[in-house]
């Protein structure tokens, strides 16, 4: 390696940099002249789980790197980053605490539960604590040779509190401003609240403000660069993500995924749907995972204005947004009675005066591939409502698909998850995001599942 061009380095650092920021931090521990040689190139995938404290430390390690004075500029051509679920109601404006607008500032590991380490160690505890006598010498004696024999990092896990009783802590304060909103009380200043412990002092990003505006330097940062980016909102099931981070168009960007993110309009920093510059100009490949609040169905007309060039559509949930898929590609459905007991169990017929009218024009005429996943199935009994109308919509959208073939527009259905939980459609952005990284293909089988 010593005697390789800094060219020929920096490709095959950039090659294997893909993985998002794993090996790239791995270089820079290598030596410094290793790090030197791959400070380009380290950023060139990155995963970020932008939690107060890891966003401020990224963005000021990679403000430090972007310095001219270094040379030339690192550049983040693939992103995922993931954005805790921020509610803003009536409550954020009677306290201005950084508990109150961070539940999960506090929050060092987004494990759902404790680790088989720290669980073992409360058993352990919680079984001596059983089989000795509360209130006497004996008790005292015992925990202490408990104490003891517990190694120190046994104790630290021990006592650290999960995530869960953290997020129970922080529902209580809610709760508790809440009450105090009600019967007429108000805070008067910030230091009213104070952090829970003193641990907690340094919480980093302490409103939401000041996160806001670290969140837009980060997109500032990428924005020239980027060719594939997933935003992902929450961690268990998304929302509406009130962030406005999205001020100058992405010129580069190919592809980009949207998980949990009800409204987009709410990312622009200016949200004007009628703005005649498109935010993604280049972008082609677009996946569509709209959360649980079905008001606001795919948000068509922002993607048109600000994605007008998307040939690929993903969406995920597909069945219960079929009005608006067979809108964008000008598709008229056939109307189906989710509730009739005679409708064809395979979903072959279809309604005779809907294939005697005329396509409608596409409202979204740049699309010609279309993946469509649908949702997980119903929890109960195959014979009850749930199922009914999730039949109804399942052979609808297999209707969908056939009809698509008729005006040149090649539509595949994904394999529905296994199970109703949200992580799954985290878990299939990333994995196709790792797998699309460095794959300058454009072509629809990379979006058959």
């Amino acid at each position: 390696m010593e005697t390789l061009p800094l060219e020929t380095l920096q490709r095959i650092f950039e090659l294997a940099c893909t993985d998002g920021g794993r090996t790239g931090n791995s270089l820079s521990l290598v030596s410094k002249g290793v790090r030197a040689a791959a400070r380009t190139t380290r950023f060139h995938s990155i995963a970020l789980i932008a939690s107060p404290r890891r966003l401020q430390s990224f963005i000021d390690l990679y403000g430090r790197e972007c310095d001219p004075a270094h040379g030339d500029r690192p550049r983040i051509q693939h992103l995922h980053v993931a954005f805790p679920y921020i509610e803003l109601g009536a409550i954020v404006h009677v306290v201005r605490g950084a508990d109150m607008f961070w539940p999960l500032a506090h929050t060092r590991s987004l494990e759902p539960f404790p680790s088989p380490l720290a669980q073992s160690t409360l058993s352990q505890t919680a079984v001596a604590r059983v089989a000795v006598p509360a209130g006497g010498a004996d008790e005292r004696a015992a925990r202490t040779s408990t104490a003891r024999a517990l190694p120190p990092v046994l104790q630290r896990n021990a006592a650290r509190p999960s995530i869960w009783t953290k997020s129970l802590q922080a529902v209580r304060r809610y709760r508790t401003v809440a009450m105090e909103r009600l019967t007429g009380r108000r805070r008067t200043s910030c230091s009213d609240h104070r952090p829970t412990s003193p641990a907690h002092r340094d919480l980093g990003l302490a409103t939401y403000e000041e996160y806001r505006d670290v969140a837009q330097t980060l997109f500032r940062f990428v924005a020239p660069d980027l060719v594939t980016l997933v935003v992902q909102n929450g961690f268990t099931y998304g929302g509406e993500m009130r962030l406005p981070i999205v001020d100058r168009p992405f010129p580069r960007l190919l592809e980009a995924a949207f998980v949990g993110v009800v409204d987009p309009h709410m990312l622009l920093f200016e949200a004007d749907s009628a703005a005649s510059t498109p935010v993604f100009p280049a972008l082609t490949h677009l996946y569509v995972v709209p959360g649980h609040a079905r008001a606001y169905g795919l948000t068509l007309p922002f993607w048109i204005t600000h994605a007008p060039g998307v040939t690929h559509l993903s969406v995920s949930c597909a069945e219960n947004y079929l009005d608006d898929i067979a809108g964008a590609v000008g598709l008229r459905l056939p109307r189906v009675d989710p509730y009739l007991l005679f409708n064809d169990p395979d979903g072959d017929s279809e309604d005779s005066d809907t294939l005697l009218q005329p396509p409608l024009a596409p409202l979204y005429p740049s699309v010609r591939h279309l993946l469509l996943q649908p949702g997980p199935e119903p929890i109960g009994s195959w014979y009850g409502n749930a199922w009914i109308g999730y039949d109804a919509r399942m052979r609808l959208m297999r209707q969908l698909g056939r009809r698509c073939e008729t005006i040149g527009v090649e539509a595949f259905q994904a394999e529905a998850p296994a199970d109703r939980t949200f992580l799954k459609y985290y878990e299939r952005a990333r994995r196709a995001w790792l797998e699309r990284i460095g794959d300058s293909s454009d072509e629809a089988g990379g979006w058959r599942g």
